[in-house]
C-alpha cells in the first residue's frame, strides 16, 4: 500500500529468519486488474442451489487472460428460539439491548475461484461461478452478501492454483486427480531441494460486494427446514413439592441455558421458567457468529 509501484515492474520477496535460512521467490509481475462488472445469482439445473455469479470484461491488450476470485460471504441469521433473559444468581433477568443473542453475523471464506480466458475470442468472463448456496443453508434466512476481490493474475500462478485446487478441493471422487506436489515460487538458498510452502505474488484488487435478502429469493428458496429439539422446557414450580416420577430441571441446575420465557407468583417472585439449551437460545452457540452488525450492514 502507497509504494507507488508500476505495472510494467518486477518483485521478488526475499527471507531470512531467525535460524539464517533464506529464501527467494521468482520475479512475479502486477497486472491492472478490470473492474467487476457485475454479480448476480441464478438457480442450478439442480433447483436446490443458487449460485453466484460474476461478470467481467478486460479491454487491456496485455492482459495475460487469467484471473482469480477471492470471496468473504456474510450472513445474517437468528438462534432458532428467542431468548430474552438470561440467569444471574440463578435468577431470570432480561437481557440488556446489546445482550441480544438471538441475531448474529458470520464470515465464511469461499474456496478460491480461477478461470481463463485464452480460448476466448474476446477477453470477456461471462456468468462465472464464485460461490454455492444450498437451498436450506442458513445463509439465506435473513440477508446474505458476498464481498468479490478479483485480481488478474500470470499464467504461473494461474497453473498454481489450479493445481492447488485440484489436489486440495476435488478430491473424494474415482475420477477426481490424483493429489501430487504444488510447487511454490519461492525457493531455498541453501538447499535447492526443500519443499517450501505458499506463493509470493504481486496484485491489482478489484472488489465489489453483492446483497441478497430473504424476500427476493425465488419461492422454493423461501423455506427452511423445521428446526428439531428446541422445543422449550419448564423449571420445577418453585415452592412446589413435585410427586412422582421428576421430569422437570431445578433453577439451581439450570446451568448456562438459554431462558425464553417466565411466570412468576402474583407477587412477582419466579414460579418457573421456560429454557432451551444454548445450541437453541443462543446464536452464538447455533450457528457460530457474532452478534456485532457489521459496519457496511
Amino acid at each position: 500500500t502507497g509504494l507507488g509501484v508500476s505495472a510494467h515492474d518486477t518483485f521478488s520477496l526475499y527471507i531470512r529468519t531467525s535460524q539464517g535460512r533464506e529464501y527467494r521467490s521468482d520475479e512475479v509481475q502486477m497486472y491492472p486488474t478490470p473492474p467487476v462488472d457485475s454479480i448476480y445469482y441464478s438457480v442450478a439445473p439442480s433447483n436446490d442451489e443458487l449460485l453466484i455469479q460474476v461478470d467481467t470484461k478486460d479491454d487491456n491488450p496485455d492482459s495475460p487472460g487469467y484471473y482469480l476470485w477471492d470471496c468473504i460471504e456474510t450472513y445474517q441469521y437468528h438462534a432458532p428460539v428467542y431468548s430474552p433473559f438470561k440467569l444471574v444468581n440463578q435468577i431470570a433477568v432480561a437481557r440488556l439491548p446489546e445482550e441480544d443473542v438471538y441475531t448474529c453475523w458470520k464470515d465464511v471464506m469461499v474456496p478460491s475461484v480461477v478461470q481463463s480466458s485464452r480460448k476466448l475470442s474476446q477477453n470477456v468472463i461471462s456468468a462465472q461461478r464464485v460461490a454455492v448456496i444450498e437451498r436450506y443453508s442458513p445463509k439465506l434466512s435473513i440477508r446474505y452478501s458476498i464481498l468479490v476481490r478479483q485480481r488478474a493474475i500470470s499464467e504461473a500462478e494461474y497453473d498454481f492454483r489450479s493445481r492447488l485446487i485440484s489436489t486440495t478441493e476435488q478430491q473424494g471422487s474415482i475420477f477426481a486427480t490424483i493429489p501430487g506436489m504444488v510447487l511454490s515460487n519461492v525457493h531455498s538458498l541453501v538447499d535447492p531441494d526443500e519443499y517450501v510452502l505458499g506463493y509470493f505474488r504481486a496484485e491489482d484488487v478489484k472488489e465489489r460486494r453483492f446483497f441478497l435478502t430473504y424476500s427476493e429469493l425465488p419461492d422454493r428458496f423461501q423455506s427452511q427446514r423445521p428446526i428439531k429439539g428446541c422445543a422449550p422446557e419448564p423449571t420445577c414450580p418453585e415452592g412446589v413439592e413435585v410427586l412422582g416420577p421428576n421430569i422437570c430441571v431445578d433453577r439451581i441446575n439450570l446451568g448456562n441455558q438459554a431462558i425464553t420465557s417466565v411466570l412468576n407468583y402474583p407477587d412477582g417472585s419466579p414460579y418457573y421458567y421456560y429454557w432451551v439449551k444454548p445450541e437453541c437460545g443462543d446464536c452464538r452457540s447455533s450457528g457460530g457468529g457474532v452478534t456485532s452488525r457489521p459496519p457496511f450492514w
